[in-house]
């Protein structure tokens, strides 16, 4: 849980979280999350193997809304 004083609300009684995370994939060997297999990328994103991607309270009373989603890669590597 974090604490109201880390993310207070908004007038609404609303808060907005926005993290920043880097993984790497190559070293995941759990098959959940985000790995790599071979040549390829993939995802296994239940709840479990989400939290391996990002923070992510998984709880039926706290449903999350996500407005965007970015992936950055190498280009010359990645095309």
């Amino acid at each position: 849980t974090i604490g109201e004083a880390l993310l207070p609300s908004t007038a609404d009684g609303t808060s907005v979280l926005k993290t920043k995370v880097e993984i790497c994939p190559e070293k995941n060997t759990q098959l959940s999350g985000l790995y790599k297999s071979g040549s390829m990328y993939c995802t296994q994103c239940e709840a479990m193997g989400f939290r391996r991607i990002t923070y992510y309270p998984d709880r039926p009373d706290n449903m999350a809304i996500f407005d965007s989603v970015r992936i950055e890669a190498d280009k010359e590597a990645y095309p």
